[in-house]
């Protein structure tokens, strides 16, 4: 019980210290530019790296390694084919655009370009999915906040409304303290809070690749012996079957989630979408000092994805192969008995790493 007290005391220092970095980095300007775009005077690397912290939550740090779980191979990896072509064509074509006319927002333009009418309905429509999204990021936090409660308290049985409550003052608490240090600090102030948060995250994805190894016999070597199905361990993957015929396999293609076709059509525009039209991500490219260093921040974060997607993949595949051999009847399971794969990583993060 005593580690789970640990675990609390090292997430509210984690807390303290994001909350003291990003006030202390408020805009000297006072003006709109400088709270919104922190005066265009952020390096490239910040920028790069913010862009990162930005496209990997919570959920995606918890839940990314639920696929390589359940699948046991890398497809996922192929969609960042469309994630580098869709960033090369916003460095190209959008962001020049945007710091030509010296915009603050994405809306902003959208308005010189069509309209008032265009600059406030795309404002809105941004307000609500932004509202939506964050919901879903803020909800991992809680749940991990709440489960490391639940873990400081194994033998208390608690009623539904209780269980309410608990998490909505996790809820609240993380909440608070985001839209405090980001309504005082500013653009500044969430883009050195995520220069710090992808540092953490990068760390912990080192350690958790480096932990399971070493619990694993034979470590990669041995992981991969275990892993002897037709698709285990594949990276590559078009979905294309000779004995399926033409429409037998656009079938097949439409129903798999990772193939290279969902890379250039599915992800491409998505990407184009969220990096080129959604305020959450240009406003970080937008602090950049000129087009050129927001460019290659945003290209240069496609590259880094890909480390990082690998990792967070192999620590799926290797939490498959731990639980094989270390058989666990406390994994989160639906009624039918799969486990959920992706709760794996925070049960094995909170039940077995120091």
């Amino acid at each position: 019980m005593g580690s789970y007290w640990i675990d609390g005391l090292v997430v509210l220092a984690y807390f303290g210290l994001i909350m003291g970095i990003g006030l202390s980095q408020r805009s000297k300007s006072g003006s709109m530019e400088g709270f919104a775009l922190g005066d265009r005077q952020i390096a490239w690397w910040a920028v790069l790296a913010s862009i990162l912290a930005a496209e990997i939550s919570a959920g995606t740090f918890f839940g990314a390694p639920g696929e390589g779980y359940a699948l046991k191979n890398f497809t996922y990896i192929q969609l960042i084919v469309g994630y580098l072509l869709a960033r090369v064509v916003v460095s190209a074509v959008f962001i020049p655009a945007f710091y030509k006319h010296n915009v603050v927002s994405i809306y902003e333009f959208l308005g010189w370009r069509f309209g008032p009418k265009t600059h406030r309905w795309s404002s809105a429509v941004f307000l609500v999915t932004r509202l939506l999204a964050s919901g879903t990021r803020l909800w991992v936090p809680t749940m991990l906040l709440v489960l490391i409660w639940h873990l400081q308290h194994p033998d208390q049985v608690i009623s539904a409304s209780t269980e309410f409550w608990l998490t909505a003052i996790a809820l609240l608490l993380v909440t608070l303290a985001t839209a405090v240090y980001t309504t005082l600090g500013g653009i500044r102030a969430v883009i050195w809070t995520d220069v710090i948060q992808i540092i953490v995250l990068v760390c912990a994805l080192g350690f958790s690749l480096q932990y399971l190894l070493g619990h694993i016999p034979g470590g990669w070597e041995g992981a991969t012996k275990m892993l002897t199905g037709p698709k285990d361990l594949a990276v590559w993957d078009t979905g294309l079957k000779s004995a399926l015929g033409f429409w037998g396999n656009v079938k097949g293609v439409l129903e798999q989630e990772y193939t290279i076709w969902a890379a250039f059509l599915g992800s491409t525009f998505v990407t184009l979408a969220t990096h080129g039209t959604d305020q959450d991500m240009v406003q970080r490219m937008l602090t950049a000092k000129n087009k050129r260093q927001s460019a290659v921040a945003t290209i240069l974060s496609g590259i880094a994805d890909v480390p990082i997607t690998m990792a967070v993949l192999a620590i799926g595949i290797l939490l498959y192969v731990f639980y094989e051999q270390n058989p666990d009847v406390l994994l989160p399971r639906n009624a039918e008995g799969v486990v959920y794969s992706n709760k794996v990583f925070p049960h094995f993060v909170l039940t077995v790493m120091p």
